[in-house]
C-alpha cells in the first residue's frame, strides 16, 4: 500500500512539474531552423515596417521554405511535440501565403502569423527576440533584442505597443 502511494506521489509530482514548465526543451539541431524562421519573421516585420513589398514578398517565401524543412525533419522534434509543432507549422503556411500573394488581406494574416511565432518563441525558449504587445488592436510582434520599437500594422495605433519580453 505505502509503495503504491509513493509511485502515486512521484507520478503526480512529476506530472505537475511538466505542467508547470513554462518552455519545451530543444534539441540543438531543432533550434536552428526555429530561430531561421524566427529570424525571417523579425525581416518581414521590417518589411511591413518600411513598406516593401519585394521584401514582404521574398521573406514570406523564405518562411514557407523554412517550415518546409522543418516539415521534412521530424526527427528533429520529439516524439511527444511532432503533433503540436505540426499543427503551429500547418497553420502558419496558409497565413504566409495569402501574405505573398494577396496584399489585401495581409492584415490579419500578420497578426495571426505574428501570434503563432510569439508563442513559439516562448514555449521553445528562444529569447533572442523582443516581443511587444498593445493592448489597442490585441497585436503581437516579434522584433530583435536591440531595435527600437517598430509597428508595422494599424497607423492609427502606430504609438502602442509595450515591450513585454
Amino acid at each position: 500500500m505505502s509503495r503504491v502511494c509513493i509511485v502515486l506521489f512521484f507520478i503526480i509530482f512529476s506530472f505537475c512539474g511538466f505542467a508547470l514548465k513554462k518552455t519545451f526543451s530543444v534539441k540543438d539541431e531543432l533550434k536552428g531552423p526555429l530561430t531561421s524562421l524566427l529570424d525571417e519573421a523579425v525581416y518581414l516585420h521590417q518589411a511591413f515596417y518600411s513598406k516593401r513589398e519585394d521584401q514582404i514578398r521574398l521573406t514570406s517565401l523564405k518562411m514557407i521554405n523554412q517550415i518546409e524543412v522543418l516539415e521534412r525533419s521530424p526527427q528533429l522534434v520529439p516524439y511527444h511535440q511532432r503533433s503540436y509543432i505540426d499543427r503551429l507549422l500547418r497553420s502558419l503556411k496558409p497565413q504566409l501565403e495569402a501574405i505573398r500573394t494577396s496584399p489585401g488581406i495581409r492584415r490579419t494574416n500578420i497578426n495571426a502569423v505574428n501570434h503563432t511565432l510569439t508563442y513559439m518563441a516562448h514555449i521553445y525558449g528562444l529569447n533572442k527576440y523582443a516581443v511587444f504587445f498593445c493592448p489597442d488592436d490585441r497585436s503581437v510582434w516579434l522584433q530583435g533584442k536591440k531595435s527600437k520599437k517598430m509597428k508595422p500594422l494599424h497607423l492609427e495605433y502606430q504609438e502602442c505597443g509595450a515591450l513585454v519580453k
